[in-house]
């Protein structure tokens, strides 16, 4: 419920913003002509669209490598889908590629996470998944690390630690 609240704030936020840009360019146009509000729109976009995370590259996902495909046997891969926290308006999940080694033991090969439905002023960030086969061979142990920032107009408020850990079930066929 919280995630739906903040994002509502947010959207909130942002109208109010836009509403104060429209009145602001007005009186620009109306106070100093057309030339300067041209800059003046040109400068605002700028800013809307400018990442200050210099590191960040959210067009690729990260993709976490357990085992080479070199060392399974030729069969297909398969993948599971490990929800890790579903709230009201969305849901964080990491993607599970497996295959069977020579010994026909179930393997996880890689791992990336997923986010789905409706995330207006959070972004999960995930540091850390690891994945490790079980005695029980149709089974499997995560680990998964990483962070929710809380965002106010794009401003990071809040940063909460997230710690997810369980065992998935590998689906027979």
């Amino acid at each position: 419920m919280i995630y739906l609240l903040w994002a509502l704030i947010n959207l909130a936020l942002i109208i109010y913003f836009l509403s104060i840009c429209i009145k602001a360019i007005k009186l620009v146009r109306q106070e100093l002509g057309l030339f300067a509000t041209v800059i003046f729109v040109i400068g605002l976009l700028s800013f809307c669209g400018h990442n200050n995370d210099k590191n960040s590259n959210s067009n690729q996902t990260k993709n976490w490598t357990f085992t080479s495909s070199d060392s399974l046997s030729q069969d297909m891969s398969s993948f599971l889908r490990v929800k890790l926290q579903d709230n009201l308006i969305s849901k964080y999940e990491i993607m599970l590629d497996y295959g069977k080694d020579k010994n026909n033991i179930n393997v996880p090969i890689s791992a990336f996470p997923s986010t789905n439905g409706f995330t207006a002023g959070t972004e999960w960030k995930p540091i850390s998944i690891s994945v490790y086969k079980t005695n029980d061979n149709t089974k499997f142990q995560y680990y998964v690390a990483g962070c929710v920032e809380w965002n106010l107009l794009g401003v990071n408020v809040y940063t909460q630690n997230k710690m997810f850990k369980g065992t998935v079930s590998i689906e027979k066929k």
